[in-house]
């Protein structure tokens, strides 16, 4: 029997995948109410799921968008007006947080004060893709 793939591709992934994937964030973070430390994976799916978000957002586009780094997606977003400055700079602390936990491991990495709440990094991944996204 022919083995199925877990993914599809990129190019197939809609507005309602990318949205699914947030209630895992939020089913983490209801979690994390009793497992405090879990508030870093949620912050880390999260993060995954914005950079998704400015992928599909910004596919039509850049076709290659799938080997473009997450600073650059930021970039190309604040360049488009898609997002402001404030949350460019909000974004690239995330992707900061993201690369730390990648490659000094989750353990090593502390909680920052100064990142976005993950309920707002929910609510910003609905709004972009509420109002950046072609009606599917």
């Amino acid at each position: 029997m022919k083995e199925e793939s877990l993914s599809k591709p990129f190019k197939d992934i809609t507005v309602d995948d990318i949205k699914q994937e947030c209630v895992l964030v939020e089913d983490l973070l209801e979690v994390a109410k009793a497992k405090p430390s879990l508030v870093i994976v949620a912050r880390l799916v999260a993060s995954l799921i914005v950079e998704k978000t400015l992928r599909h957002i910004l596919y039509n586009e850049y076709k290659t968008i799938t080997k473009i780094k997450f600073s650059i997606l930021i970039d190309k977003a604040y360049q488009k007006n898609i997002i402001d400055s404030e949350t460019a700079i909000r974004f690239r602390a995330l992707k900061e947080f993201r690369n730390a936990s990648v490659h000094h491991g989750l353990m090593n990495i502390t909680e920052e004060e100064q990142l976005m709440p993950i309920n707002e990094i929910v609510q910003q991944i609905h709004i972009l893709l509420d109002n950046f996204t072609s009606k599917e």
